[in-house]
């Protein structure tokens, strides 16, 4: 997900708990996380349940899968991959260590969090 699409998430989300509040301290009446910080969390979560699958699942296979051929002109999509890969560099981790840690239940729940979170 890219950075403007993610503000402009949160910024609807705003939105409406402004309307809904009339215009009052909205985190402090609703407890709410930044929306940004729900999708980072969620997408971990999805990581750590893939990453805990057998080794010949076709899901994680299609995780380690790096596409052979040309790719075409202009600026690359963005993709689940390079989202999670830029998510986990902001946790000190790699694709390649986010299955030792998805194993250790324990020790993935106690993970620092993104810069940016709450």
């Amino acid at each position: 997900m890219t950075t403007s699409l993610e503000q402009r998430l949160e910024v609807f989300q705003n939105k409406c708990l402004r309307h809904i509040l009339k215009n009052e301290d909205l985190r402090g009446r609703t407890w709410l996380e930044p929306l940004n910080t729900i999708i980072r969390e969620r997408r971990w979560r999805w990581l750590e349940h893939v990453c805990r699958r057998p080794q010949e699942s076709l899901i994680l296979r299609a995780l380690r899968l790096t596409p052979q051929g040309q790719t075409s002109r202009g600026r690359p999509r963005e993709t689940w991959r390079r989202t999670m890969e830029r998510d986990l560099k902001e946790r000190g981790l790699s694709l390649e260590t986010a299955p030792l840690i998805a194993a250790d239940r324990p020790r993935a729940l106690h993970l620092p969090q993104a810069p940016g979170g709450s």
